[in-house]
């Protein structure tokens, strides 16, 4: 048995599935807001809440899919889609598995250059980041290209015996190359590749057709029906008088896209300022807070009145920021800029729990937490106003990451632990 309710009136309905390990169940879904995905790299859970107005929810249908990352229920088309980076005897195959409810059909879709994870949904598809490392020349034409993907002068010039004498021959005429992996959109009606895009992306949000996201070491949009890319900001290393390093964008941060832009929020564990790899401190910037990027430089918005915060989502222009014991809630709107923060600790009264990801329909939360030792988890609901919760579950899962209709990029890799 994988879950659990802790209190009184357990579901018989989840009762019923102990020790089905390949339980799929009968039920199908009836409303797109109704449903949410839980997941791990291993499991994936598809829960229905009993109706509009209830916080409690059944489970719907459970799979197992090696290497999952980022599953989500595609409503339109009756699916679960789960991208994955490594299958296979040898653990070498990368791909989309579509998981038919109405069928009970599984297939594998496979990606030869790998999958890193999914970015979020556009048209008819699923945009996947890879993993096999190209190099090209750059084009000027499409836009930004960050310093971390071009090839530096000195590695030619220092590995002449690794890099083509087209390579060399470019950059003695003054011509960059850079690295990337591609950007896929994958068509989830055609179930293949139809575009791909040369540029990395760790996560994004794609926002009136186009895609912001974080690409390694800076921030930009995507333009995806040309690939034209633009900065936002960048994360430059500068020595600091020959003894520290400084960034110009602090590590451990929390990164979020809102309709108004770019948004950094610092953490406990923040820092952009390093005399050594065991010194790392923040050094003109404030820990637990919200900075804007503005023309290419952070600029503070407000301080956060909790220590420790571990994640955020964003809904429209509303930021909201959770710490990492899921105790604490701000939600900070960056029209109005006002800043509104909850406290939940007696509602639910959580100990040894930290944050994994938090994902959302039209009137609720999901809360997805671990343990310390990483091991189980437990997920719950709440309103809108973090007045009301239902119970807690317990789930055999960890790293968890939740995923709704209304967002698919709810990733766990994204929390400051």
């Amino acid at each position: 048995m994988t879950l659990i309710k802790e209190g009184l009136g357990s579901l018989l309905s989840l009762a019923l599935l102990a020790g089905c390990e390949n339980y799929s169940g009968a039920n199908q879904p009836t409303n797109c807001d109704s449903q949410f995905v839980v997941s791990d790299n291993r499991q994936i859970y598809l829960y229905e809440y009993r109706d509009s107005k209830s916080l409690d929810f059944d489970l719907l249908h459970k799979f197992e899919n090696i290497s999952n990352n980022g599953a989500f229920f595609d409503c339109a088309r009756n699916t679960i889609v789960s991208p994955y980076g490594y299958k296979g005897e040898g653990r070498n195959e990368s791909g989309v598995s579509i998981f038919k409810l109405d069928t009970k059909e599984v297939r594998d879709y496979n990606i030869p250059d790998g999958v890193n994870g999914q970015l979020g949904l556009y048209k008819n598809g699923v945009l996947l980041s890879s993993r096999l490392i190209y190099s090209s020349k750059v084009d000027k034409n499409l836009g930004f290209v960050p310093k971390s993907e071009i090839i530096s002068k000195k590695y030619v010039n220092d590995n002449p015996d690794t890099v083509t004498k087209e390579i060399i021959n470019d950059y003695k005429n003054g011509v960059l190359w850079k690295r990337y992996e591609y950007m896929h959109l994958f068509d989830l009606n055609k179930n293949k590749i139809i575009k791909s895009y040369k540029q990395n992306a760790d996560f994004g949000r794609v926002i009136d057709g186009k895609l912001h996201a974080q690409f390694i070491d800076a921030f930009g949009i995507v333009n995806l029906e040309n690939g034209y890319r633009k900065k936002i900001i960048e994360r430059l290393s500068i020595k600091d008088n020959e003894k520290g390093l400084r960034l110009s964008v602090p590590a451990n941060i929390i990164s979020v896209f809102s309709d108004t832009g770019y948004y950094a929020i610092t953490t406990d564990k923040s820092w952009n300022y390093s005399e050594s790899r065991e010194h790392k401190i923040l050094k003109n910037i404030d820990a637990n807070s919200i900075y804007m990027a503005i023309d290419g430089v952070l600029v503070k918005q407000i301080s956060l009145p909790f220590k420790k915060p571990s994640y955020a989502i964003t809904i429209g222009s509303e930021i909201l920021v959770f710490d990492r014991g899921g105790n604490h809630v701000s939600k900070y709107n960056s029209l109005t800029k006002e800043l509104l923060n909850y406290d939940i600790s007696e509602l639910l009264k959580l100990k040894n729990y930290s944050i994994n990801s938090v994902g959302y329909t039209n009137n609720k939360f999901i809360f997805s937490m671990t343990n310390k030792k990483n091991t189980n988890g437990i997920i719950f609901s709440t309103n809108n106003e973090f007045s009301k919760a239902s119970p807690i579950y317990k789930v055999n899962m960890s790293n968890m990451s939740v995923t709704t209709n209304n967002n698919i990029q709810t990733s766990f890799y994204r929390a400051v632990r």
